[in-house]
């Protein structure tokens, strides 16, 4: 749906997404450490971008009016966007044995 908004040169160049394992009988989520209670989310998303600039077009892209009350529509069929966490990730480092 995002990419169809998009004109071109502002969608990222990746959109990956990871959801949570579940198994049991109580489907919670494999959890390796901590509290299973403290899930606050069931996806973790990466988009990458070409550059920082190409990232603040895709992203003036979805504030327009027209492309919020589509994305917002989409939203209200799968999660609570109240509940929902974005975050913008600097440096990178990458451990390899």
């Amino acid at each position: 749906m995002i990419a169809d908004m998009c004109p071109k040169g502002t969608a990222p160049l990746k959109h990956t997404r990871w959801y949570l394992k579940h198994e049991g009988l109580d489907d919670k989520p494999v959890i390796m450490a901590g509290n299973t209670g403290e899930r606050s989310y069931d996806v973790a998303v990466l988009m990458d971008f070409e550059d920082e600039a190409a990232f603040g077009r895709f992203y003036n892209t979805l504030l327009t009016e027209e492309n919020n009350t589509k994305i917002e529509a989409d939203e209200a069929g799968f999660w609570d966007r109240s509940n929902m966490k974005v975050v913008v990730v600097g440096d990178t480092k990458v451990w390899e044995p």
